[in-house]
């Protein structure tokens, strides 16, 4: 299985390129509306590449707070083009919120994409991870590398062996991830409102942002970075 790591920094796809040790990329504002504009411009961008190569199945993992609901649209788009799309929520998260707990871990969302990849039996995945769910695709793709055929990193946290959400996610995740948990064990920013319409951000267990991750990183990853930095290069 050849694993490559598709980052939306231009800085990650230089040191990719360079052979030299990846670097966190940037998340994303926690201002919805300025990422909003963002994303859409660059998933489009995303989406060209992806109508110029061969069909493939991806696996989006959306990021803290949200659900796969967010990436409703995302999805219509890449099936409209013929691509086949999965979007599963993680535990404790939109429709899965009644799962919610202070158990809840890194682990359990890790393992909430496998079990995806694994019960659909999905092969040659193209792994998606949004902000948190960079955390998340890089502790699948160590536990069953032999089903993924390549990863990317969308304004995601890429961290590093032995990191956690705290330490990899950078100052634009910082006071999130600093954020006090209520009796509960979770963490409530301040966007997400009560009585709020659905489908809406919902609070995330400490744990997800607290437990490191472990995973073996050995090997060449050779990236795309010709075609990456075509895509990604304007803003």
């Amino acid at each position: 299985m050849q694993r490559r790591y598709f980052a939306e920094s231009n800085r990650c796809i230089r040191e990719a390129a360079s052979g030299g040790e990846r670097a966190k990329s940037p998340v994303p504002s926690c201002d919805r509306s300025d990422s909003v504009d963002r994303l859409d411009h660059r998933w489009t961008k995303l989406r060209t590449y992806i109508s110029n190569h061969r069909r493939f199945t991806y696996v989006i993992v959306h990021g803290a707070f949200g659900g796969g609901w967010a990436w409703r649209e995302v999805d219509a788009m890449m099936t409209a083009d013929g691509q086949k799309v999965f979007r599963p929520t993680l535990t404790g998260q939109g429709e899965r919120v009644h799962l919610s707990s202070a158990d809840v871990t890194l682990n359990t969302h890790i393992q909430d994409i496998v079990n995806t990849i694994l019960f659909e039996d999905l092969h040659d995945v193209v792994l998606v991870g949004h902000s948190y769910g960079g955390m998340v695709i890089t502790g699948v793709v160590d536990r069953i590398p032999d089903r993924i055929k390549c990863v990317i990193y969308l304004d995601a946290i890429l961290p590093e062996d032995g990191e956690s959400a705290k330490t990899a996610g950078g100052e634009s995740f910082h006071h999130i991830t600093t954020m006090e948990p209520n009796a509960q064990g979770l963490v409530v920013p301040t966007w997400i409102k009560e009585n709020a319409p659905l489908p809406h951000d919902e609070p995330e267990p400490i744990g997800a942002f607290a437990q490191v991750i472990f995973a073996n990183k050995s090997g060449d990853c050779p990236c795309d970075t010709d075609n990456l930095r075509a895509l990604f290069s304007q803003r």
